[in-house]
């Protein structure tokens, strides 16, 4: 009997400290993992079952922790159990270095690459059974900022520059749209002329605009934020380019969101993220060597609420937007650069390479992020804005 009073009193003992050091850990912002020396994931908080994706611990625990964080095969190179290493030794060199490791987002819809500072601490547990505390502290947004200072310094030391050359320009490129009108109105007979005036005419046009997208990029902007219905943007978006462009390119709209859902916003800008977004996919078909077939070319733009909220439409509270072309893929070189200012891969350079810039500019003035991924196949743009809930 006493036996069995000590045995429960033992085991109660054991559960109620086990319960006091997962309330512990579950207190650190940072994800926490204890892992044996197969690899396998004996302990972890919350806050690593959130970087993950995972509802319940049953759905970690006992798995592979290379599988369940990076989503990878292979053993980390940075872990201190790798290759059998000795692990008092690997600690007299390693323990408690910040290194920077990276996680392809699992689970994320946006899937974008996430940074971490990495520690390991090295537990004693049983006899040539040791065990590692690994603690992940999420350094994306940060890393995120500094890049979007840079870029923001970079800009801040041509702006005065630039906005004074832009200045300059304009006036004369304004006079030499009055003096091509005034060459059309003649009525050149001859052919040669006629083509070199309408080159000409052509040039200063893309001239103008460099000029205005410089302008618009380095000035600052004020405007205020209302309710906007999301599908009558994204459909308002469609019908203009429509009517400027000349394509072949059919454009899909998979809308399976309430009709009704609404976004904070400025209509025009808007509109013009999601212009610039087709117009992108539109020009991106004549700049490829060899083209989807025209009867196969098409852009999807996709609307939805994310996996990971929540079931209920009542309790959405991001709404995502997604351009799918069938173009082809990115180059990974040109994929790292493609919202910067004044980058450009189009042929003849025939664009300021502010485009994805300003759609940039603008989604962070409406508290939206925008990622893009790119495969062989397609390349695809997410969206993500905040839904504004209509009381």
């Amino acid at each position: 009997m006493n036996h069995k009073m000590n045995h429960d009193a033992t085991t109660n003992f054991i559960e109620q400290k086990s319960k006091d050091l997962q309330g512990i850990i579950d207190g650190f912002d940072q994800s926490v993992l204890v892992i044996n020396k197969n690899f396998l994931i004996q302990r972890v908080n919350r806050s690593a079952l959130l970087s993950v994706r995972a509802r319940t611990f049953q759905e970690v625990l006992g798995k592979k922790c290379h599988k369940v964080f990076f989503g990878i095969d292979n053993i980390c190179d940075f872990c201190g159990l790798k290759n059998g290493k000795k692990i008092e030794a690997f600690f007299d060199r390693h323990n408690q270095k910040n290194r920077e490791v990276k996680n392809k987002g699992k689970g994320h819809s946006v899937n974008k690459t996430l940074i971490f500072n990495h520690k390991q601490y090295a537990v004693e547990h049983l006899e040539n059974d040791p065990w590692l505390v690994e603690i992940f502290t999420d350094i994306t947004e940060i890393k995120s900022k500094e890049a979007e200072q840079k870029r923001d310094d970079i800009l801040i030391n041509l702006g005065t520059v630039i906005q004074t050359v832009a200045h300059e320009l304009a006036n004369p490129l304004a006079g030499m749209r009055l003096t091509i009108e005034s060459l059309e109105l003649l009525n050149i007979k001859d052919s040669k002329i006629q083509k070199k005036v309408e080159l000409l005419s052509k040039d200063i046009d893309l001239a103008t605009c460099i000029v205005e997208e410089i302008r618009f990029a380095i000035a600052p902007q004020n405007y205020s934020l209302v309710p906007e219905n999301l599908l009558t943007l994204i459909t308002n978006a469609i019908k203009q380019a429509n009517r400027i462009f000349n394509h072949n390119i059919k454009i899909l709209l998979d809308f399976q969101i309430e009709k009704e859902s609404m976004i904070l916003a400025n209509e025009n800008k808007v509109i013009q993220v999601f212009f610039n977004l087709i117009k992108n996919s539109i020009e991106a078909y004549t700049q490829i060597e060899n083209p989807t077939p025209s009867n196969e070319r098409e852009l999807i733009i996709k609307v939805y609420y994310p996996e990971n909220d929540k079931n209920d439409s009542k309790y959405h509270q991001i709404i995502e937007v997604q351009f799918i072309d069938n173009v082809g893929g990115i180059p990974k070189t040109v994929l790292e650069r493609i919202f910067d200012p004044f980058y450009t891969t189009k042929r003849l350079k025939k664009s300021s390479g502010l485009g994805l810039f300003i759609v940039r500019k603008i989604l962070k003035e409406h508290s939206a992020i925008i990622e893009v991924e790119s495969k062989k196949e397609q390349t695809v743009f997410y969206i993500q804005f905040s839904r504004h809930l209509v009381a």
